[in-house]
């Protein structure tokens, strides 16, 4: 029913007699529907058509493509948020005539009755839809990872004289839902927890044991509530890691990644022999306690302990919050000497004495000052510095900021070992900014600061990270170059010694002397041993030819930072103009000879290149069954509502119930009882008894 009207056909003559409207019309022949659709896509006539109906006969079938401003519910519409549009809804207050009949034979081909005029509207630029061609230029691009910023300007691009199509007039949010519409980024399942559950399944296909901990919401669990939820996960390449790397780990929390509110993730890092930070384990948590830390730390361990046998870890690093520390000693077997971020210490000072420090000077004074004893590189020197500065605390009255020193960061020997630098002396670490850089990574790079996405999205940004790190790693031993941490601090440090290479003087066999370049400070630097691989290529100076294990210093960038400091430098090149260079001949044959591959690093790419090949992907049965048993941790969940919360539930789910079973066609939507089937009887004839 068109209004008024009881077909397309009376409409159109009614146009045609009554308000002298010429309607054209044209006829077409295909000889098969790829031509149909060929002609469709052409002059862009998909962008204002749409699929309304479908027909079918049992010699054809039928298709009505009708005019997308047509409002085919007649002049009341029902969609209030079109009507709140500033540009109001495209729908008009009745119905255009121009539509595409299309007709399917048999034997493929096609007959087309095209209505091409329009009434009632004007050909909007607003009211017409992305032709299949534009969306499919859209999509590859989307599909090849180009960014929106790029699609959009690339969108922009008009040739002189031309109108501006629906393409040149994309938004940011149309390419969203395209993406959403074609699945662009692969997602599993519409629903996010659903969706991780399968993702799980892949992890852990073939006995891998990759997610090492999944807890889902509903699901009992011996320690965790039943409404918490976790998931972490450790590849094979992040357990080659941790376990030759693990001497040091580094772990910390970081909010703001998906689009549920409060929810964290916790990153276990390592340091390589580059000292480039790579993860080694990570966890997504509705809690951020030591409680959970321990079921993620035990898990971890249970996991590393099945194959292989123990990490033994001696440090571990995070920032002030003892959680992570005490979760670690709870579980993991060992108790590795605590250290906390040397930034995190600072900021933590920097913020209290503003507030504290009623001085201004002392104000301004107190970040050198609080330095010089951070940085001290001997416990003498510690304590002169923080006698030193306790007492101008005193003379200057300055006691609330005294005591939060003494209470916070001088309560125990314990606690001044986890932060000052002359207590972790060659330990090669001194910040936890590894890992902030990596957490900036992923927001910036792979978030584009967008913390809004589904939790499935997130383990699989995770994932490519970590995929991201290895092939760093594969293209820096296949084609070594400078432009690494290792690097960059090798090259800033041989510089340095240039200008300070005529101040060293030599003490005695294997023992140097080197002033500083303020010239107000001597550097012990001590000769230790040649190593015993050849080819160590940890903090190597191809100009000076010296690893990092070849001398020792006293300084802070030498002790804590681990980096071949610029006074190891001087005195290399100084034992080289002097001929006096007592660098081992292998290492120095090692320059001339081309280098033996390293078979260890060959191993690791060949296993992480066959990881890649064999990725599990989970069939209809499986799937079948994981949603399944969500939707039964889910249901076991609602014994946590209250008695509000459940009445919603149960009318929702009572709605869901309805639709589900009138989809199954298991009810009717009929109001009027079926009518009573009647078998009608022969009548008796009179007189017959019914027993003859």
């Amino acid at each position: 029913v068109i209004g008024a009207f009881p077909n397309y056909l009376e409409y159109v003559g009614h146009l045609k007699e009554e308000h002298q409207v010429h309607v054209k019309e044209s006829f077409f022949n295909f000889s098969c529907r790829e031509d149909f659709e060929s002609w469709r896509t052409s002059d862009r006539r998909d962008a204002s058509y749409t699929l309304q109906t479908k027909s079918f006969k049992k010699t054809c079938t039928t298709a009505y493509f009708n005019c997308n401003r047509s409002d085919s519910k007649g002049f009341m519409s029902n969609c209030i948020k079109n009507i709140s549009k500033t540009g109001g809804s495209i729908k008009l207050k009745g119905t255009c005539p121009s539509r595409i009949v299309a007709t399917f034979l048999q034997d493929g081909s096609a007959l087309v009755k095209f209505i091409e005029t329009h009434v009632g509207h004007e050909m909007d630029v607003r009211a017409q839809r992305l032709t299949q061609n534009d969306q499919n230029y859209l999509l590859q691009q989307l599909q090849a990872g180009v960014s929106s910023d790029r699609i959009l300007k690339d969108a922009r691009n008009l040739k002189n004289g031309e109108e501006p199509s629906k393409l040149n007039l994309i938004t940011r949010n149309d390419l969203h839902n395209l993406a959403y519409r074609k699945n662009v980024d692969k997602t599993r399942h519409s629903n996010d927890f659903v969706a991780i559950s399968i993702k799980v399944n892949e992890w852990n296909s073939n006995g891998k044991n990759y997610a090492f901990l999944f807890k889902q919401m509903g699901e009992t669990h011996p320690v965790l509530k039943s409404s918490d939820f976790a998931v972490a996960f450790m590849n094979g390449v992040m357990e080659r890691r941790f376990r030759e790397f693990g001497r040091i780990v580094c772990i910390d929390g970081t909010h703001g990644l998906s689009k549920y509110k409060g929810w964290e993730l916790t990153t276990l890092l390592v340091k390589d022999e580059t000292k480039a930070g790579f993860p080694v384990a990570f966890m997504v948590s509705n809690r951020k306690d030591q409680i959970m830390q321990e079921v993620f730390l035990g898990a971890l361990k249970k996991r590393m302990d099945n194959v292989e046998g123990k990490v033994l870890t001696e440090y571990i690093m995070s920032d002030d919050d003892i959680k992570y520390h005490n979760a670690w000693i709870k579980t993991m077997g060992n108790n590795p000497k605590r250290l906390i971020c040397a930034w995190h210490v600072i900021k933590n000072w920097n913020i209290q004495g503003r507030k504290k420090l009623k001085g201004q000077g002392m104000q301004k004074s107190m970040k050198k000052e609080m330095k010089k004893f951070l940085t001290a590189s001997s416990i003498e020197l510690f304590q002169k510095y923080t006698n030193e500065y306790f007492s101008q605390l005193k003379e200057e009255n300055e006691k609330e900021f005294l005591i939060y020193l003494q209470q916070h960061y001088f309560k125990s020997q314990e606690r001044i070992e986890s932060w000052a630098y002359c207590y972790r002396s060659e330990v090669g670490i001194n910040t936890n900014m590894a890992l902030e850089s990596l957490n900036r990574y992923i927001k910036k790079e792979n978030l584009k600061a967008v913390g809004y996405i589904r939790l499935e999205r997130l383990l699989d940004i995770l994932e490519e990270v970590v995929d991201d790190k290895m092939w760093k790693r594969i293209v820096s031993f296949k084609r070594p170059h400078r432009n690494t941490y290792q690097g960059r601090a090798v090259v800033k440090a041989h510089k340095k010694a240039e200008k300070v290479k005529e101040n060293v003087e030599e003490k005695g066999l294997g023992h140097f002397s080197v002033l500083s370049s303020s010239g107000d400070k001597y550097y012990n630097i001590l000769y230790k041993k040649v190593c015993i691989t050849s080819n160590c290529r940890e903090m190597f100076c191809e100009a000076c030819l010296v690893c990092i294990h070849k001398y020792s210093c006293e300084c802070v960038e030498y002790l804590v930072k681990g980096i071949t400091c610029k006074h190891v430098h001087a005195v290399a090149m100084f034992e080289k103009e002097k001929q006096k260079y007592v660098l081992d001949t292998a290492i120095e044959e090692h320059q001339e000879e081309p280098q033996e591959e390293n078979t260890t690093i060959i191993e690791e790419i060949r296993e992480f290149i066959q990881e890649r090949e064999f990725q599990h992907e989970v069939d209809s049965k499986e799937r079948k069954q994981i949603v399944i048993e969500q939707a039964s941790h889910y249901i076991n969940s609602m014994f946590n509502l209250d008695a509000d919360g459940f009445k919603v539930f149960e009318k929702n789910f009572q709605e869901f119930m309805d639709r589900n079973n009138k989809d199954l066609g298991m009810t009717t939507s009929k109001r009027k009882l079926d009518k009573q089937t009647y078998f009608p009887q022969a009548k008796k004839k009179k007189g017959v008894s019914s027993n003859t």
